[in-house]
């Protein structure tokens, strides 16, 4: 923090080789700069507070009578008890400057920093439409300890950097990503909002997550026969494979593809 309010008063006197061009943007260096004083703020005031019942507890017993002066064992408890303010302030310290975990349903894009932790129940390639040996990005299905679910994309660039780090029924808990609208023709989960993974989005295994029993939310074939359904969300269902097609190759806006058909039967 002390780095970030340097970069905001004295941006003349950094050096920008040293200093990424991101941190040098004025909205950023106010969000943090703010955030700073916010936290400066939160520790003046208890300590403040632990300054008054420090003199409240060891000065207590001279206001009480002042004919009598306190005994010994007075003052270990008032000290005892102070110490266990400072550990309490610690404490809230720790939690201000960690961030509390949030669930998928919470996200959205009015929030700077968001601490989730999940589970990864599906990963695929997204291929570039007018070149399907290009992989253009690697997407992910997200779901918490609520159910939530929510996808993640990670743009080719970033491949090198966190591909390896997430794979398919694993847990993580992951900050520091942007959040964008849940846009497109098909889209595999209903959530409004979708995650982006950025360079300084960060990744750490976890162990400890409690997962729902089943990540799938299976519809009855009736439901799509008969048009019940939200056609632009992708669904889960389950069923016996009784025949299956050739590849085929059709056009789109002048773009072509391919695409096999299949039926099942519930």
């Amino acid at each position: 923090l002390p780095f970030f309010a340097l970069a905001y008063l004295t941006p003349s006197q950094a050096s920008p080789p040293q200093i990424p061009r991101i941190l040098l943007s004025p909205s950023l260096r106010q969000f943090f700069v703010i955030y700073l004083f916010a936290v400066v703020e939160c520790l003046a005031a208890e300590v403040l507070e632990l300054a008054r019942n420090t003199a409240r507890r060891l000065l207590g017993p001279l206001r009480s009578t002042c004919k009598e002066r306190p005994t010994a064992e007075q003052v270990a408890r008032g000290a005892e008890e102070s110490s266990t303010d400072c550990i309490c302030i610690f404490l809230s310290l720790f939690n201000i400057m960690t961030p509390k975990i949030d669930f998928i349903d919470e996200i959205n894009p009015f929030k700077e920093i968001w601490k989730i932790k999940v589970k990864v129940t599906t990963v695929w390639n997204t291929s570039k439409f007018n070149n399907p040996e290009e992989v253009f990005s690697i997407d992910f299905i997200l779901i918490d300890e609520k159910g939530g679910k929510i996808q993640a994309t990670m743009k080719k660039s970033l491949f090198n950097k966190f591909s390896c780090q997430l794979k398919e029924d694993s847990s993580y808990v992951i900050t520091n990503f942007g959040v964008g609208e849940n846009i497109g023709s098909y889209k595999p989960t209903q959530h409004a909002f979708r995650i982006n993974f950025l360079y300084s989005t960060s990744v750490r295994e976890c162990h400890d997550m409690l997962m729902p029993t089943t990540s799938f939310d299976f519809i009855a074939f009736e439901d799509i026969t008969s048009n019940r359904i939200d056609v632009t969300y992708l669904v889960d269902v389950i069923g016996e494979l009784t025949g299956i097609g050739n590849i085929e190759e059709w056009e789109n806006n002048g773009n072509k593809t391919k695409r096999l058909t299949f039926e099942l039967e519930d």
